[in-house]
């Protein structure tokens, strides 16, 4: 069933532009037809999204990957924020892990991700307002393991991309997927126990 109330919803506490509701609603309507469970049929899930949107070719990974285009300026964080809200809200999802390409958008995320900032991409959502998100960065992450923490079987992915991006940057390969300077960071929504790599999905 959809979730249209939630889609309305976020989309009026957050003031979402056209461009950004429409992505929201595509959200909305995948998740109808293909539900966020662990045990997804990829060759199903591709039929069945290629159906509705014929522009969706390949998921290129081993789960169901897309990708939202918007223009520059139009609010790709403010959208991540919705996309975030909305999976916790609709469907019970409360880990995100949210890759930066390059040091100046992780510095970005982490204030757009900060409670009690200007640009809080959470601003107005009430389900955050008495149990906000809680924001891990690759820093915070690294002192929480250093300080004993135990690696879960998803800890374990994160120290995973950790090690690639410092492969990456030992390398220095003339053309790499993990850039120079690039930089990760996690975002645990509450609701869960406090394990700070868990990730959903």
């Amino acid at each position: 069933m959809s979730n249209l109330r939630h889609v309305n919803a976020i989309a009026g506490r957050l003031s979402l532009r056209p461009p950004q509701r429409q992505s929201l609603e595509i959200l909305d309507r995948i998740t109808e037809i293909v539900p966020p469970t662990r045990a997804t049929d990829l060759a199903a899930a591709m039929d069945i999204i290629a159906s509705e949107y014929p522009g969706v070719l390949d998921f290129e990974r081993d789960f169901p990957s897309l990708c939202f285009a918007l223009a520059t300026g139009v609010g790709k964080t403010r959208l991540m924020g919705a996309f975030i809200a909305y999976l916790k809200i609709a469907h019970g999802i409360n880990n995100f892990f949210v890759l930066a390409p390059n040091l100046t958008i992780y510095n970005k995320l982490i204030t757009g991700f900060t409670r009690n900032t200007p640009k809080y991409v959470f601003k107005g959502i009430s389900e955050f307002a008495i149990s906000p998100p809680v924001l891990t960065t690759g820093e915070t992450y690294e002192r929480q393991i250093a300080s004993g923490g135990h690696l879960s079987h998803h800890d374990q992915h994160f120290q995973h991309c950790q090690n690639l991006v410092g492969s990456a940057r030992r390398a220095k390969p003339a053309h790499s997927l993990l850039p120079r300077g690039n930089r990760r960071e996690l975002f645990r929504l509450s609701g869960e126990p406090a394990r700070p790599g868990a990730v959903d999905g």
